[in-house]
């Protein structure tokens, strides 16, 4: 234990009357409250009944002599001096939490326009996925239609080829009856120039030659139904060709749609991503301007505290001349 020294001093009533109420109010004995009395006037930063403090502290020697120059010029006091610089911080300091503020709210406001775009850019990405599952869907049942039409074209193809060679074979064969019925019929028209027939003979050329006109008549019906049967084929290939065609434009069709959504949907995956980015970035913004306000406000309270302490050191002492 630090070995200890007696000290005796004689000081006015009214002093001793203070020290004695302080005393009894930190419930100290007298030697507890010289000894915190004296090393806080060595260590600086005396502790008041009201729980203020006396604001203290070292400069250095060139700095103090050039503060007492520019008090010695201006005739202010050392604590007007300070209580100024105090009260410059504070306006400063508050200059700066309004812009910090102002900042903050806007770094809000361009945190919740990013949260806004990127609900809007999910919704279309949403709509667009939408739409390519059904392109997609249409882009199938498109394929199956064209193979379909492809298949129908082919069976098509394939029937009307071989019914074509049965109506040429059928066609040759009817032409060569025709030709052959016209032969007789010439024939049996010579036969009647002939002058020298008798009236019975006559008639049995008359009745054989109207019986080849029926057969011929019959061969050229025949024909005409031949031809329109050939003329149906060629109708139902070219109806299966267009079928075809159309099924095909079709599928190029439903083909172009989905590449287009493909690429809209890889766009707007895009777009998500970089306002994911950005909103990351103004959160992050926002936080920063957050901690900027949050240390101004931390230094503001304490220049408030420096400012309140001076004045009441000064209120402190007015009452006690008074």
């Amino acid at each position: 234990m630090e070995k200890r020294k007696n000290l005796c001093a004689m000081i006015p009533e009214t002093l001793y009357t203070q020290v004695c109420s302080e005393k009894e109010q930190l419930e100290l004995t007298l030697s507890q409250y010289v000894e915190r009395i004296l090393k806080e006037h060595f260590e600086g930063g005396k502790a008041m009944a009201n729980g203020t403090r006396t604001l203290a502290f070292q400069v250095s020697e060139e700095l103090f002599t050039r503060i007492k120059e520019h008090l010695k010029k201006t005739g202010q006091s050392q604590k007007d001096f300070v209580i100024t610089l105090i009260e410059q911080a504070l306006q400063d300091a508050e200059s700066k939490k309004t812009t910090a503020q102002t900042e903050v709210d806007q770094a809000k406001i361009n945190e919740n326009q990013a949260q806004q775009a990127l609900k809007a850019a999910n919704i279309e990405l949403e709509t667009v996925q939408q739409q390519l599952l059904s392109a997609q869907a249409n882009l199938k049942m498109c394929a199956d239609k064209k193979n379909e039409a492809d298949l129908v074209l082919i069976a098509t193809k394939n029937e009307i080829t071989n019914e074509i060679a049965k109506l040429n074979v059928m066609k040759t064969d009817t032409e060569q009856r025709k030709a052959q019925s016209e032969a007789k019929i010439s024939e049996l028209d010579n036969k009647l120039q002939d002058k020298n027939l008798t009236d019975s003979e006559r008639n049995v050329i008359q009745q054989e030659r109207e019986k080849w006109e029926k057969n011929l008549e019959t061969v050229n019906d025949n024909l005409a139904t031949l031809k329109k049967m050939q003329a149906d084929a060629d109708e139902k290939l070219r109806s299966a060709e267009t079928a075809a065609k159309q099924a095909q434009a079709a599928f190029e069709d439903a083909q172009t749609k989905y590449n287009v959504l493909t690429t809209k949907k890889s766009y707007q995956e895009t777009q998500v991503s970089e306002c994911q980015t950005q909103l990351k970035d103004r959160e992050n913004a926002l936080q920063t301007k957050q901690d900027e306000l949050n240390v101004i406000e931390s230094q503001l309270k304490i220049l408030k505290q420096a400012e309140d302490a001076v004045k009441s050191a000064e209120s402190e002492k007015k009452n006690k001349e008074e």
